[in-house]
């Protein structure tokens, strides 16, 4: 790759201005990184934006800070049952206080949430294997970052489920 290839974006200031090689490609480098960071921030508001619909007719957050209260929660109750302690084991809807709910049915709903959000991380995570590999930076713009298709997906193969979004 010759120097300059590696930054091509032509503004009027800057394409007077010389750069060594090295700081091109570091340039470069900075717009992969910002792009890369953009998908993880789509992704994350993607997600807050659209939780799952549980059997029970309500929805519920699939937010990797509520992923984490929800695994957690699971272990605590596990550990507290190992101990004989008890545990009062409770989640709740979006927008609705806590509830009680017995271990299986809570463990359902997490590896539910699970297999809802692993299409949207893997998507995620191709975007970023991709800007990696572009060699200019308009490569780097010309990546969509969208988590649309992949719900649409989701949607098409559990459309005779009772869990959707």
């Amino acid at each position: 790759m010759k120097a300059k290839d590696a930054w091509d974006e032509e503004v009027d200031v800057m394409k007077y201005v010389l750069y060594t090689e090295a700081e091109l490609t570091q340039r470069l480098d900075r717009h992969k990184e910002t792009r890369i960071n953009e998908s993880k921030d789509n992704l994350s508001t993607f997600l807050s934006l659209h939780p799952i619909q549980w059997t029970d007719g309500k929805y519920y957050s699939v937010t990797s800070e509520k992923q984490a209260l929800l695994t957690s929660n699971l272990a605590l109750y596990q550990i507290s049952t190992a101990a004989g302690q008890p545990f009062k084991l409770t989640w709740n809807s979006t927008g609705d206080e806590c509830v009680e709910w017995t271990y299986d049915n809570l463990a359902a709903l997490a590896l539910a949430i699970g297999v809802y959000v692993k299409p949207f991380v893997s998507h995620q995570q191709e975007l970023e294997v991709d800007i990696k590999a572009c060699a200019t930076s308009a490569e780097v713009d010309a990546i969509e970052i969208s988590y649309d298709a992949v719900l649409a997906e989701y949607l098409d193969l559990h459309a005779d489920k009772d869990v959707t979004e």
